[in-house]
């Protein structure tokens, strides 16, 4: 009796340890030394006890109930053999499904754009603690998914500081990547941050975009609703470098200037300022101009006429949609969700775009140019333009024959054949101040906007989907205990179950 409780103790630890080391060598690969270590000692145990019991293991071999048990075996054997063979397939060849609504495990169009343009192989280093891995590299396999020129490398940063070392990591979720012989180095919080990155190793040169300054316009150092802090900031993370310009003290616009911004002046312009700003569009410039309406004294007069004479006309006038007061919003602040499908800008953009105090938009129809409309607001008399400031005041806007009919074009672009000049003009400066930063469309429609400005369409902002739902957050230990009910309870219940069922059936 003794001799078999030791036999079963034994049978035991050998189980213990064989499972152990198929865990450790699926779960932490890289302690190979500890997991063959863990191997060869079960396999030790289980020579020794099948020594002990030959004998009877020999006449157990001998029974039909093993013959049938073997047969059960070979079957499943050749199932999961099949099985297998799918998976390496389906591994080899980059198939990956995504079956949720929002596609939320899907590269954007815009990062499929930079992969396919690759000529070379890019690799993705990842350096993060070995617990975080999952996180990071759900995101950068989907980069290797969808182009067989990308390889992902991890590394575990506890276990090999020599190599965040040489690299120079200083963060957990830091992702190297090379390129053609160059690197460049951002933490892999989201797909903007890593496809950005890739495009700073893809431009063969800077691009330099300059924005007027001294009229009031969005400023760049200022955090509160209305400042531009976090508009400068998305521009710089798309690694652009981005400089002030005073035109007052400017002779001209440089030459190395790829796009001039003009966001949100309130005060005047002097006829010379202007000037610049003309032949910078008469050799082939780039000018993205956000304005808004005058609800006092018009000061920008000029600044109209000049764009007039390159293809847009300014109305000095509020718009005014009654449908955003049914999404929850007010009259003065338009809710898009309708794009110009035939425009690089807009036809792959989603969600929607808030543009408060907007104006009217419409073509002055200049030689040689093509004029273009992103955005619009609804149909008369869902809205319409309002040049009665006094009623929006007192909150009794109505529509009359002085009014302008929807639909009101807010944002629109021209294209002149003739000096391969881009102007971009819309009628909302407030859409993209601070105090919208959690409207992240905005922001993703203003990078698509420079893009196009860049004549870089390739590298415009990623239009990423939003789930509908809030994510559900789980615990560490909520995590372990669906790992352990998933991959021990799980399968052993499902085979006890087997051999319950199996023993049934010879009994009958």
């Amino acid at each position: 009796m003794k001799n078999s409780l030791m036999q079963s103790v034994w049978w035991a630890i050998w189980f213990g340890l064989f499972l152990t080391s198929m865990v450790l060598w699926i779960v932490t690969p890289e302690y190979s030394n500890f997991i063959l270590g863990v191997f060869v000692i079960s396999k030790i145990i289980l020579f020794v006890l099948v020594y002990m019991n030959r004998k009877a293991i020999f006449s157990f071999l001998k029974t039909t109930f093993f013959k049938n048990i073997f047969n059960n075996i070979i079957t499943m054997f050749l199932v999961f053999c099949i099985l297998g063979m799918i998976n390496y397939l389906a591994f080899k060849n980059n198939v990956h499904f995504d079956i949720t609504k929002q596609q939320v495990h899907t590269l954007s169009e815009q990062s499929k754009t930079i992969l396919n343009g690759l000529e070379g192989k890019l690799k993705l280093t990842l350096f993060a603690r070995r617990q975080n891995w999952d996180q990071f590299l759900n995101l950068l396999n989907l980069y290797k998914y969808k182009s067989e020129d990308v390889t992902v490398d991890v590394v575990d940063i506890d276990t090999n500081p020599s190599l965040v070392q040489i690299n120079n990591v200083k963060e957990n979720g830091t992702v190297i990547i090379e390129y053609k012989g160059n690197k460049s180095a951002t933490v892999a919080r989201d797909e903007l941050a890593v496809t950005n990155s890739i495009i700073k190793l893809l431009r063969s040169q800077k691009i330099i975009i300059y924005y007027t300054v001294g009229h009031g316009e969005i400023d760049r150092a200022q955090r509160d609703q209305n400042g531009g802090s976090y508009l400068f900031s998305k521009l710089i993370a798309a690694n652009y470098i981005v400089k002030p310009i005073d035109l007052l003290k400017s002779q001209d616009i440089p030459k190395d200037a790829n796009l001039l911004l003009m966001l949100g002046p309130k005060e005047g312009f002097l006829d010379l300022e202007l000037a610049q700003i003309d032949r910078y569009l008469g050799r082939g410039g780039s000018l993205f101009v956000t304005l808004a309406p005058e609800l006092n004294e018009v000061k920008l007069t000029n600044l109209y006429n000049l764009i007039e004479t390159h293809g847009v006309k300014f109305e000095n006038a509020i718009v005014l949609d009654r449908l955003s007061t049914v999404q929850g919003s007010q009259a003065t602040i338009p809710i898009i969700t309708l794009y110009n499908p035939n425009h690089s800008i807009t036809k792959k953009f989603k969600g929607k775009v808030l543009m408060p105090l907007s104006a009217s938009l419409g073509s002055s129809k200049v030689d040689n140019t093509t004029y273009s409309t992103l955005i619009k607001t609804n149909n008369f008399p869902g809205s319409w333009a309002e040049t009665n400031f006094e009623e929006v005041k007192t909150g009794r806007a109505t529509y009359d024959d002085k009014d302008r009919k929807g639909p009101i074009e807010l944002i629109a672009t021209v294209e002149n054949s003739k000096t391969n000049s881009r102007l971009i003009v819309s009628s909302s400066s407030s859409f993209i101040v601070n105090g919208y930063q959690s409207q992240s469309t905005n922001f993703n429609f203003f990078l698509n906007i420079i893009g196009w400005g860049l004549d870089d369409e390739g590298i415009m902002s990623l239009n990423r989907p939003s789930l509908n739902n809030e994510m559900i957050m789980l615990s560490s230990s909520q995590l372990t205990l669906i790992f352990y009910f998933a991959i021990a309870c799980l399968p052993f219940l499902m085979f006890a179950i087997s051999v319950f069922q199996y023993r049934r059936r010879l009994k009958k």
